[in-house]
């Protein structure tokens, strides 16, 4: 039996995040900011700012955003300062138990929690 410690953030609209993993959007799993907008991965490579590599579309509506740049680790600011735009992984709430969708509701709870595989 393996235990696995996860270490997730849910939002008021029950958005299941977990922290940014560069390699999994590389393969289009989904991406929102810590705040919960929505965010669509236009390119990997910016080759004109190198300490922002990852340009995407931040929304603000259904069709209103604007362009912005993040680090390689999904991070707003190049200094790791934590801010509600940087980037984190959507998880597809099916993986999560559902206890966890009735008991955690409040805006940016951090929990974590243990899945026996």
């Amino acid at each position: 039996m393996m235990l696995l410690l996860r270490h997730i953030q849910v939002t008021k609209t029950n958005r299941i995040m977990k922290p940014f993993n560069l390699e999994e959007a590389k393969v289009g799993k989904p991406v929102c900011t810590r705040n919960g907008r929505r965010v669509e991965i236009i390119s990997f490579e910016n080759p004109s700012n190198n300490n922002y590599p990852i340009l995407a579309k931040v929304f603000f509506g259904k069709d209103d955003y604007e362009e912005f740049t993040f680090t390689e680790s999904g991070t707003f600011f190049v200094a790791d300062k934590e801010s509600e735009a940087d980037l984190m992984m959507t998880e597809d709430e099916t993986e999560i138990p559902s206890f966890w969708m009735q008991s955690c509701t409040e805006e940016n709870t951090k929990i974590n929690y243990i899945i026996k595989n």
